[in-house]
């Protein structure tokens, strides 16, 4: 990487440090593929996996686990102003004080 980050997450600090994830838009292949099965299978064809593969929350959660991050949590998803809302988001997170990083 160009970079290097000096944030280390620490046992201390772990709960000041949250994760925010945005995406413009997720899951449309996951959606086309089980509506298919629905039409062909009916209802028994749908995984009881298929919200939790469409859903973005899952991505902070990976992230905060894999660094052990235990601050805020969550996913933004506003199409093309996804980015721009989750600086804002986060900027409003660690403003509120609700996280220090």
């Amino acid at each position: 990487m160009p970079w290097k980050t000096q944030l280390k997450i620490t046992e201390e600090n772990a709960e000041r440090v949250g994760v925010l994830v945005g995406a413009g838009l997720g899951g449309l292949p996951t959606i086309e593929r089980y509506h298919s099965a629905l039409l062909e299978g009916g209802y028994k064809k749908i995984s009881p996996f298929f919200i939790p593969m469409l859903i973005i929350n899952l991505a902070p959660g990976h992230i905060s686990i894999k660094y052990g991050a235990k601050g805020p949590n969550i996913s933004s998803v506003s199409a093309c102003a996804t980015g721009t809302h989750s600086i804002g988001d986060a900027y409003h997170m660690i403003k509120r004080g609700d996280a220090d990083a």
